[in-house]
């Protein structure tokens, strides 16, 4: 079975000796799945949605596992290294190359405007909860197996009238309903030790552990079909 993971640096390994020690490589091996993973290292939940809506176009994997990442992260497009490409913009200045100079006081805007905005970060939690569930309904209207889970923070949607029913395929996605919390959040709580402090990768024992988590959900649920 193959096994499509996307996410950040979280699902990419980013840190860790040996990316097999990965929560997402680690997921795959208690599956006995053979891992495709398209992680990148600083993605924005824009980047980890289009490469996924991508891949699926042509394939169809057996399990799709996505870590979404902080909701303010953006990308913009340049030619600064001549050629097209996108910067993935986040707070943390991890996996990306260092900016064009022309860039600097646009970013400075978006870290002091947007990145540490709390009404910035509600907003576009609200974005995307709605375009995560379109991507959900897809992989279900193509039965394609999957499970999501919030490498950061999670849904500020607090009326249960408007939270959506994600059927099991989201690990706890809403602040006020469930006791997992996001990846890092349940990290911290464990007292697991990052790599590096301040960027939030986490020794190989956490991803294990997290890894372990999430595999017994998806027995739970019975998420290997639809």
């Amino acid at each position: 079975m193959k096994i499509l993971l996307n996410g950040d640096s979280n699902m990419a390994g980013e840190e860790l000796a040996d990316v097999n020690q990965g929560l997402g490589y680690q997921f795959c091996r208690m599956l006995n799945g053979t891992p495709i993973n398209i992680s990148l290292t600083g993605a924005s939940n824009d980047r980890i949605y289009e490469t996924t809506m991508e891949y699926i176009k042509d394939e169809s994997p057996g399990f799709v596992l996505i870590g979404w990442s902080e909701m303010s992260r953006l990308q913009w497009f340049t030619t600064a290294e001549g050629y097209p490409n996108f910067y993935e913009i986040n707070n943390l200045g991890v996996g990306r190359q260092p900016l064009p100079s022309e860039y600097q006081a646009r970013y400075d805007h978006w870290q002091q405007c947007m990145a540490n905005s709390a009404e910035f970060r509600k907003q576009m939690s609200l974005y995307w909860h709605e375009k995560i569930y379109n991507l959900h309904s897809l992989l279900n209207y193509k039965k394609i197996p999957h499970l999501f889970f919030h490498s950061f923070h999670r849904f500020h949607v607090y009326d249960p009238a408007f939270q959506l029913d994600w059927n099991n395929r989201f690990i706890d996605p809403y602040e006020n309903n469930g006791p997992t919390n996001s990846y890092i959040q349940w990290c911290m709580q464990r007292n697991y030790q990052e790599i590096t402090p301040g960027w939030y990768h986490y020794e190989p024992a956490a991803q294990q552990a997290w890894a372990e988590l999430l595999v017994n959900h998806v027995h739970k649920h019975d998420l290997l079909v639809i």
